[in-house]
């Protein structure tokens, strides 16, 4: 009969030992992905502070038209590609995209259709496929 105890002791030990390493298991795929996340909030953080110095530079590099200046400023370009920022397009004769685009004004334009982008004001971006900053612009229409 002391045998009988002893095994379905270590057979609900066993049990237990199975149910409490699957539990930590799970604990740490939790943790990894809380880790994840603030990580990308982070970055997000960061890289939202850093817009209007980005939209700064952009505005001196479109007007000052020096070599060097441009290589900063497809070197810059490429580090906020490669951590996930996208300029979205705004471009004039686009359709415009509530989803994407804040409509600042709205002007009837003679032989253009409603709904359609006639001037980009600020751009707009997106961190890893998520807006961070609506696009503004002047939209034709009513």
């Amino acid at each position: 009969m002391a045998k009988c105890k002893c095994s379905e002791e270590v057979r609900e030990l066993r049990k237990q030992q199975l149910y409490d390493l699957a539990e930590f298991e799970n604990y740490k795929k939790r943790q990894a992905g809380r880790v994840m996340e603030a990580f990308q909030e982070g970055k997000g953080n960061v890289i939202v502070g850093l817009l209007p110095i980005i939209e700064a530079f952009n505005r001196a590099a479109s007007t000052i038209k020096d070599e060097g200046m441009t290589m900063l400023k497809n070197n810059l370009d490429e580090i906020f590609k490669n951590a996930g920022l996208e300029e979205i397009d705004a471009n004039p004769g686009n359709p415009f995209n509530p989803e994407i685009h804040n409509a600042a004004m709205m002007e009837v334009v003679d032989g253009k259709p409603d709904g359609i982008i006639l001037e980009e004001w600020q751009k707009g971006y997106k961190l890893d496929g998520k807006i961070i900053k609506y696009a503004t612009v002047k939209v034709s229409g009513k």
